[in-house]
């Protein structure tokens, strides 16, 4: 896979230059450029997934991890059409890969400048837009395993499960699951032999 990374040198060299970065590995899987703030890499996994990728972090201080964010991240915040596009890049065949990095490059030089420019506060911004979406997802997540377990209590006609599951959700409920808690609750009130379960 030489031919990654003279393709990567050929479409990133000069977004590289630009920003004052110097090329600090180059291998068949990795390229990744830096100066003493910054670091832009483009990664491909050329033994499995053959995903190809740009991460931009912050250098950090010694003996701190680094802390990447993939370009996908950075084209969500700023609401880009083509994020769906590159969140899952893959490509095997060299010429497809070149396609793909040439677009890559292109991006990043349209979205990545204040990051690559090291600005501390475009980097604060995305890293609470990532936390934000670490938050959503999880949330979403949830909701799911809640609603399925919610669906499975409401066609049992178990209504105390219903109950439980949906007072947890109440802030997020659809009209339905709305309707349903409020029959599950009338429904225990009027069945009070019942309430020793609850």
């Amino acid at each position: 896979m030489y031919e990654l990374s003279n393709a990567v040198h050929y479409h990133f060299d000069a977004l590289a230059d630009h920003y004052n970065l110097e090329c600090t590995k180059s291998s068949e899987w990795e390229v990744r450029f830096q100066n003493s703030k910054v670091f832009l890499q483009v990664l491909f996994d050329s033994g499995r997934s053959f995903e190809i990728g740009v991460e931009i972090g912050q250098i950090p201080a010694m003996g701190v991890l680094e802390r990447p964010f993939n370009l996908a991240e950075i084209l969500r915040l700023q609401k880009s059409p083509d994020a769906s596009y590159i969140a899952n890049l893959e490509a095997s065949q060299p010429k497809v890969q070149r396609h793909i990095i040439a677009r890559l490059a292109e991006l990043t030089k349209k979205y990545a400048g204040q990051l690559l420019d090291g600005d501390k506060q475009a980097f604060l911004i995305l890293s609470k837009f990532r936390d934000r979406e670490c938050e959503e997802y999880a949330l979403a997540r949830d909701l799911r395993y809640a609603r399925r377990d919610a669906e499975s209590a409401w066609l049992k006609k178990d209504y105390f499960g219903v109950i439980n599951i949906y007072k947890s959700l109440k802030t997020v409920l659809t009209p339905v699951e709305k309707r349903r808690l409020e029959f599950a609750e009338k429904h225990i009130e009027q069945s009070p032999n019942d309430l020793r379960k609850l």
